[in-house]
């Protein structure tokens, strides 16, 4: 048995516990479930979620605790009436504090950008420049991802393919394409070296490319 079956194997035989309680001490239980999907496939979450909606009114109250944002998107989802809680690490330790659904659900590209605009805006000190080349390269993928499809281009061609594939076909004009080579090249060196720089110079990068994506691509 894999360890996959074997967690949810234990999540099934504690589900049937809790079917099995008299009704007066269902209606008093509080499911308290950690990190209950950890690697389930999405048809395997889908399904005990359908679960759990079922047995929610059926008890007092379900906890669920999970670090997998994909989790918590899927439980907003399926749980209308849903209260949201994130941990959050401060220097005298960790707190609790009320999340929004929107903050849950957001994708990483979203967590990215916020952690960027937060960098430029001076709200941290921690160097978000290795952010920046990736973030480029998914706002390329998402904004022209019907011409990839269509050009027959997908994730085993390289940024470069992509940006060439948009250059030959007019789709972007040489100017452009010549920008996003340049981001492409001076973003894609080894990590220590990008950090070598000075911060104000890497803050000065990020807002040179946040302006570049929102005002010019």
């Amino acid at each position: 048995m894999s360890p996959i079956e074997g967690r949810a194997l234990a999540l099934s035989i504690f589900l049937s516990k809790i079917e099995l309680l008299p009704e007066v001490d269902r209606k008093k239980a509080i499911l308290v479930m950690d990190d209950p999907v950890t690697s389930f496939d999405d048809e395997r979450i889908s399904n005990i979620l359908q679960l759990l909606y079922q047995l929610k009114s059926r008890v007092k109250q379900i906890i669920i605790t999970t670090h997998y944002k994909g989790m918590a998107s899927s439980v907003i989802k399926q749980f209308k009436d849903v209260k949201v809680i994130k941990i959050v690490h401060k220097a005298d330790g960790s707190h609790l504090e009320p999340a929004t659904k929107s903050e849950m659900k957001a994708t990483a590209h979203d967590k990215a950008y916020s952690e960027i605009m937060d960098f430029i805006e001076r709200k941290t000190q921690d160097n978000k420049i290795k952010l920046l080349r990736p973030f480029l390269e998914a706002e390329v993928k998402s904004r022209y991802r019907q011409h990839f499809k269509m050009l027959k281009l997908n994730d085993s061609n390289s940024f470069g393919e992509h940006i060439k594939a948009l250059k030959d076909n007019e789709i972007i004009t040489p100017e452009i394409a010549t920008s996003l080579e340049g981001y492409k090249d001076s973003l894609n060196i080894p990590s220590h070296e990008l950090l070598l720089q000075s911060i104000d110079n890497c803050r000065a990068q990020a807002q040179d490319l946040m302006d570049f994506i929102y005002s010019e691509l």
